[in-house]
């Protein structure tokens, strides 16, 4: 049986335990419906990263659509590797003042727009949480009761 848990150091991470060894057992059932169950999956995780994204600036529309979800060693992450993300996001973390004058500003006004670092996956996971874990609960319950029914 698989089992959920929430978390991630630099993108909301959803990690489902066992799930190796479900998308293995899929597979032998049928690889159709090992795609489908993780395509299902990473839709679901994929909100996370439209929801961050619609947080950023219109200007930034590069980085805005660029939020992705990869599947690494049982868990679904979400990530942007786009430069102008990762400032956003991470401006100030190491060094909350600043180590120029103009990082000083910048990170004062990511601060002010959109609050402490960590400040788009991590504000989109909370506020999706539960809907998202809920769903992803769902797709593997699911998946699991039709494999003990092949």
């Amino acid at each position: 049986m698989a089992s959920i848990r929430r978390g991630g150091v630099l993108g909301a991470e959803i990690e489902i335990h066992g799930l190796d060894g479900l998308l293995a057992r899929l597979e032998r059932v049928s690889p159709e419906v090992r795609k489908a169950f993780e395509a299902e999956l990473r839709s679901v995780v994929r909100s996370i990263g439209a929801t961050a994204g619609a947080r950023l600036h219109p200007g930034a529309n590069n980085s805005r659509s660029s939020y992705a979800v990869r599947a690494r060693r049982g868990a679904f992450k979400v990530h942007n590797p786009k430069r102008g993300a990762v400032i956003s996001e991470f401006a100030g973390r190491a060094n909350p003042g600043g180590l120029t004058p103009r990082g000083a500003t910048l990170i004062r006004t990511l601060n002010a727009a959109y609050g402490p670092p960590g400040r788009l996956v991590w504000q989109a996971w909370d506020e999706r949480r539960d809907e998202v874990t809920g769903k992803v609960e769902g797709i593997v319950a699911a998946a699991e009761a039709r494999l003990r029914g092949a």
